[in-house]
């Protein structure tokens, strides 16, 4: 039997903890070379079902068994590592009979079978991991995000883990607690004073603002910058659909991605406005 060509060689990296790509995991864990040294295993089996392996081709197996060993290791597959050494063990250099080969393979590759059914990985969809936040993925945007201090960095990051898992009402508590930090912005600013104002109390006051002659305003020369505030806090509340602020009932995607693509674009019209401060405007952290 010819021996097998050499095995195709990937720049095998760790795969770390967290959200990775199929390409990832494909490098991480050499998937190309896992996969064609089974598949040659498999047409061995098929071929030996009744013949001897020759002494070149026994060689060969010993060797392509190594070579599968560390590739099970890396997918932290232990008890079929060990299984593959003991593999390698029964095939001797004089030749193995192809009903003992046959056996011997079955208890390994039943073994990663087993094994891998107990490996999972979470798929998501391309419309939900957009959501889901990474050192190159800035999902509130890198400007905005540089602008916030670390509660509301975290909440940003749990808010799109929670999406991106298919957590919505989840994620709009977080988004929730993000968006009281912009009304607290906001509400300083223009002195807002009800003790418990709703959404028309903040939009009143930025309306009452751009309204105002000039020289009574509270914040002057920036007049498109606050209607642009206000047209997005108006977003806010449409994706909201509730007068109270209060997360109430449940959420789906569809509503929880609005009032999270809302939030966002009201947090950066807020940074790019110069006019309000996210940093220190928690009143619990003064």
């Amino acid at each position: 039997m010819n021996e097998l060509a050499p095995r195709p060689s990937l720049p095998c990296q760790p795969i770390p903890y967290g959200l990775v790509s199929l390409w990832e995991i494909m490098i991480g864990i050499e998937a190309a070379s896992f996969a064609t040294i089974l598949h040659d295993i498999e047409k061995m089996r098929a071929a030996t079902n009744s013949i001897s392996l020759d002494k070149d081709a026994c060689r060969s197996l010993v060797r392509e068994a190594a070579a599968l060993r560390i590739d099970l290791l890396k997918l932290g597959l232990t008890t079929s590592s060990i299984k593959c050494a003991r593999f390698a063990a029964v095939v001797p250099d004089s030749g193995i009979a192809g009903s003992d080969f046959s056996n011997a393979l079955k208890v390994l590759t039943e073994t990663i079978e087993d094994e891998l059914q107990g490996k999972y990985v979470f798929f998501l969809t391309s419309e939900r991991s957009k959501y889901y936040p990474t050192k190159v993925n800035h999902i509130f945007g890198d400007l905005v995000e540089k602008a916030m201090d670390s509660e509301m960095l975290q909440d940003v990051s749990e808010a799109g883990k929670c999406l991106a898992f298919a957590r919505d009402t989840a994620a709009v508590f977080h988004l929730m607690r993000l968006f009281e930090r912009a009304l607290t912005s906001i509400g300083q600013k223009l002195n807002v004073k009800n003790p418990k104002p709703g959404w028309d109390d903040y939009i009143t006051a930025l309306d009452e603002e751009v309204a105002k002659p000039w020289k009574d305003r509270t914040i002057k020369g920036k007049h498109q910058e606050v209607s642009e505030v206000t047209a997005h806090l108006r977003a806010v509340k449409n994706a909201w659909r509730n007068p109270t602020m209060h997360v109430s009932g449940t959420y789906d995607f569809d509503r929880a991605s609005a009032i999270f693509d809302a939030t966002k674009g009201l947090m950066k019209a807020i940074v790019t406005s110069g006019v309000f401060e996210l940093v220190g405007s928690d009143p619990k952290a003064s």
